[in-house]
């Protein structure tokens, strides 16, 4: 497969007992270890020390050794790397396949050695037929600096249904299960952990799979494969006609960014939701949008391309196309009781749980049918690419938004290969996160090759693997019954900072708002968003639309693109505040600054300091002027309000 833009192609190097791989912004060492000894990202290393796997035979952990690797495969998108090492009586057998985004897949293989004796073998004289092995865990040490917010998901017991809680964004001391995806890092990168599935974890506490743990010079990842001898090779001996099967885990791993934060595609995304008619889209078009972005009912069948007046629809296109507007159109994770295959289909298409009904089920008002949610290692991936290109080939459509499709939901479908049966025959669902991953990376490349963008809506989940298959990228759904009204309660910096930002990702990011004006507008979620140089996506409003178009407006006089990013959390900003309440990111040129500031607090002394040289002050969203006296603006903040200061000399 190609190298798809904006990577570049794979630089692999070996030497004794070593072998290293670059891909873009990053590079991997492995060095007498089966895990990555060594990752650089963006010139910064991020392990205080080399991943560790550790075994427990009983008298305290062990780590491999006698390393040994031999490349595989190797091309300009993927190189695949065999590594084998000992540890007392187990063999360790590895298969390292890194890609060109930065993306590895671990397939580790604990294999008893039972009666096999050879010369490198270390403490012979305890071994017997019998297993010893006790206990498997992985360790991370990362540092501080590298690891200072924490995310998962995901953030409830069901991976199918999404969680209005806010987790805490900080990296902390904590214990929890199961997780088919971490990431740790601070604002600009960080490292993100995968596993699809919890099979062949054998721990006594559910809840201490991942066990955070803040050391004196650097922070702990600790993950817990067993803490027993596995029950497949419990009680048995090692024999020629009775051997006894290795153990495999699938581990995965990427540091961010996964590419270039595009500073120009920030820019350009001026987006805007609708279903509006021809009439409307002149309006539209006045406040600046760059982007229309047509939702689900545009299509009379979800995650379909079928309008209900195909030539109609496409002269809609065609007048955004005249007005200067690019065109989005809406495509999900679903498939609809009302496409004619519906029963051919639906047991192999869609995702079921543990007691295998379906899951999902979101009812259209409109044209009266049930949406449930597929699962794309199911094979309804090709009919979602196909009808997504002839949007794009046959209605003219500029780019594809995807509701949910980024996500690898809970799946328990065996008929499509999802899901595990233990020991017991008690049926696990899994997360299809490689499937999905190679879906996203399709449809990637089939709009990419029409010169296209896609969005993807995937709110509270970031996976890596498979979200670097996107452009942008509108997170928040799942929090808005929470923040709505109670922002200051509910939503934290932090946390924003973690899995809303982007650009630790290197993905441009917007956040959805569901608004209730007056008590909660448009410019409360900006008081978060625009911290963060994130803007919340307008949404069938075009009141709202006005404001949002005064942030695009005043970028575009100011000149964004020439101007210093200084954000609150590195206290840098030329702009100051007496009270701690008060938070300040600012962009900043030598004759001009353009000041975000939120206030999140009570305080009473809204008293803003400027350096000595500025002497006028115009606030954006209440056209408002003030003045600067002694080297300050005093005026009156409303709490969870943004306002937006153009400060001049």
């Amino acid at each position: 497969m190609k190298v798809l833009k904006p990577w570049t192609n794979m630089e692999v190097s070996q030497n004794e007992g070593e072998f290293s791989v670059n891909v873009w912004g990053r590079k991997y060492t492995f060095f007498n270890s089966i895990f990555p000894t060594s990752i650089l990202t963006q010139n910064e290393e991020i392990l205080y020390s080399p991943m560790q796997l550790k075994l427990d035979f009983g008298e305290g952990e062990e780590e491999p050794y006698n390393f040994r690797y031999d490349i595989f495969e190797e091309s300009n998108d993927k190189v695949v790397v065999l590594c084998a090492a000992l540890c007392e009586h187990v063999i360790l057998n590895t298969v390292v396949t890194i890609e060109y985004d930065g993306f590895i897949k671990l397939t580790l293989r604990l294999v008893p050695a039972g009666h096999n004796k050879i010369r490198e073998w270390k403490n012979m004289e305890k071994w017997s037929n019998k297993v010893r092995l006790k206990g498997a865990r992985l360790v991370i040490a990362l540092k501080k600096e590298a690891s200072t917010l924490f995310h998962y998901w995901p953030n409830s017991e069901n991976g199918t249904v999404t969680s209005p809680n806010v987790t805490s964004g900080l990296f902390y001391e904590t214990s929890i299960p199961f997780k088919p995806t971490v990431w740790v890092g601070n604002e600009d990168y960080g490292l993100n952990f995968c596993m699809e599935s919890d099979e062949n974890i054998q721990i006594a506490d559910k809840n201490k799979f991942i066990t955070t743990s803040v050391r004196d010079n650097y922070h702990e990842l600790s993950i817990q494969l067993l803490d027993s001898i596995p029950k497949q090779w419990e009680g048995r001996e090692e024999s020629w006609a009775m051997a006894m099967e290795p153990i495999s885990y699938e581990l995965m791993f990427q540091a961010t960014p996964v590419k270039l934060y595009s500073e120009e595609l920030k820019e350009e995304w001026r987006i805007y939701r609708t279903n509006v008619d021809q009439d409307d889209l002149e309006e539209v078009a006045k406040k600046g949008v760059k982007w229309i972005m047509f939702h689900e009912r545009w299509s009379m069948i979800q995650n379909y391309c079928y309008p209900a007046k195909k030539e109609a629809f496409a002269r809609n296109i065609k007048k955004a196309h005249e007005l200067g507007m690019k065109v989005m159109l809406y495509f999900g994770y679903e498939y609809s009781t009302l496409l004619p295959d519906w029963e051919k289909k639906k047991d192999i298409y869609l995702n079921k749980n543990t007691v295998g009904t379906f899951t999902g089920g979101w009812t259209r008002p409109d044209m009266y049918q049930k949406d449930f949610i597929a699962c794309y290692k199911g094979g309804y991936s090709d009919v979602m690419i196909e009808n997504a290109v002839k949007a794009m080939d046959e209605l003219g459509a500029d780019g594809i938004y995807t509701d949910g499709t980024y996500i690898p939901w809970e799946c328990a479908n065996e008929s499509h290969g999802c899901g595990y049966k233990d020991a017991e025959g008690n049926l696990h669902a899994t997360y299809p996160i490689l499937a999905v991953r190679e879906h996203v990376k399709k449809l990637y490349e089939a709009v990419h090759s029409r010169n296209g963008l896609v969005d993807a809506h995937q709110s509270s989940c970031c996976v890596l693997p498979i979200l670097s298959f996107c452009d942008t990228y509108w997170d928040g759904e799942n929090i808005q019954s929470s923040i709505n009204g109670s922002l200051e309660e509910h939503m934290n910096l932090d946390a924003f900072r973690c899995e809303y930002m982007g650009k630790n990702f290197g993905i441009v990011a917007q956040l959805i708002a569901y608004l209730k004006p007056p008590k909660y507008g448009i410019r409360n979620v900006l008081s978060l968003s625009l911290l963060h140089d994130v803007i919340a996506r307008p949404l069938d409003d075009m009141e709202i639309l006005e404001e949002i178009s005064k942030i695009w407006k005043s970028y575009d006089d100011f000149g964004l693109r020439n101007a210093v990013w200084k954000p609150y959390w590195k206290h840098n900003s030329s702009v100051k505040a007496y009270s701690s309440d008060i938070y300040i990111s600012s962009f900043e040129k030598e004759d001009e600054i353009l000041a975000i500031v939120s206030k999140f607090g009570k305080g009473q002394k809204d008293t803003i300091v400027v350096p000595e040289k500025f002497t006028k002050v115009y606030e954006v969203f209440d056209d408002k002027e003030y003045d600067i006296q002694n080297g300050m603006i005093t005026c009156k903040l409303d709490s969870a309000t943004v306002y937006m200061f153009r400060i001049k000399a």
